[in-house]
């Protein structure tokens, strides 16, 4: 009897502890926003935040700290630190959502591990829904590095003075079907438990819908859809045209400065895989279709495009989720694709290397 007033008792005086420092935490934080607010300088600050989400890593005002930092510091030293604070101490709190907005496209190793501690221990469907959606976006930006490490491996060097060397050899040696298997995991989860969830991105079910369309059909590694329409002239056009050769696919408009500025490299790739089992197709996104057929003539594309009806949200941009231009994706001869948004020399080497597989 006497041992279990006494564990009682020690459990109402931690309990008691705890909400006595909550006041204080509040009133601490408040202090630590206000000194702020008169000085506005986050480099001055950023440990002082720090410093209170360590000390109170059991209050609310912990996350807010944590959320502070990542409002000015959303990489380096100082998001990896706030970021792990929150994996150790926040995963399983509903209040996260404040946090994803601040991560951003950090593509830090840490972020991974905040995620995958969320998915764990949070019960909060908002949360969890959110979650699964931001990893898997943060699951397809690390293919999307690690295939620009590996096309360019002269600028290695750039890259570890960037992420960091453990980050760049981690991505180096991610294996993608892996990577691509457990995005499509998320999705799945996001439509069948949290579908009709809405963010500020949209309902979480679209969202999944597309994002698998992106992982099963436009990720390196996977065979890339069909395509088909009228090309620019009028003339039937489709991807499975191409069958049997290497296909740059390269989704284009004159009013894109990049775009032109690609002009002449992608003529001399034309020409230097002539005979050879190479294709290079446009789906082009202007809006004036004459103007357009007047561009090709005088700037002599000797490609073919497909008319993508006059804007970038025609059908098949819409449907290859297209949001900058150019976007490249260039597929081996069985369709499969293995590279993306490359351009200039790097495309002109990846293509050499592909045809030259595709002839033996």
């Amino acid at each position: 009897m006497r041992t279990l007033l006494l564990g009682t008792l020690s459990v109402l005086l931690a309990g008691s502890s705890l909400s006595a420092q909550q006041p204080e935490a509040s009133t601490e934080f408040q202090q630590l926003e206000k000194q702020f607010e008169a000085n506005r300088q986050p480099r001055k600050f950023v440990e002082p935040f720090l410093a209170f989400a360590r000390s109170h890593a059991d209050t609310p005002e912990a996350i807010n700290a944590l959320t502070w930092v990542l409002k000015y510091y959303q990489r380096g030293p100082e998001a990896d630190e706030a970021l792990k604070l929150l994996a150790d101490h926040h995963a399983g709190n509903d209040q996260l959502l404040q946090v994803f907005q601040r991560i951003g496209r950090n593509p830090s190793l840490v972020v991974g591990q905040l995620y995958r501690a969320v998915l764990k221990q949070n019960k909060d469907p908002q949360v969890l829904g959110s979650v699964c959606m931001r990893h898997t976006e943060y699951l397809l930006r690390q293919l999307d590095l690690k295939q620009e490490i590996e096309s360019t491996p002269q600028n290695r060097e750039r890259y570890e003075q960037f992420l960091g060397k453990a980050n760049v050899d981690y991505l180096r040696s991610l294996k993608i079907n892996a990577v691509l298997a457990e995005a499509e995991s998320l999705c799945l989860r996001i439509e069948k438990d949290f579908a009709e969830l809405r963010t500020f991105q949209g309902i979480l079910g679209d969202l999944a819908e597309r994002k698998l369309f992106t992982i099963r059909h436009l990720s390196i590694g996977r065979p890339a859809a069909n395509i088909e329409g009228e090309d620019v002239f009028g003339q039937r056009l489709q991807l499975t045209d191409f069958k049997g050769k290497v296909v740059v696919i390269d989704f284009w408009a004159d009013w894109c400065l990049t775009c032109r500025t690609m002009y002449s490299s992608n003529r001399e790739l034309v020409e230097k895989m002539e005979g050879r089992p190479f294709a290079f197709l446009g789906v082009n996104s202007d809006r004036d279709r004459k103007q357009t057929t007047r561009v090709i003539r005088t700037q002599g594309l000797n490609w073919r495009s497909l008319w993508d009806g006059g804007s970038t949200r025609g059908p098949i941009a819409r449907t290859w989720n297209i949001e900058t231009w150019p976007a490249i994706f260039v597929l081996d001869h069985k369709g499969v694709i293995r590279y993306k948004d490359i351009k200039g020399s790097e495309l002109h080497r990846a293509v050499e290397k592909l045809v030259s597989e595709a002839e033996k």
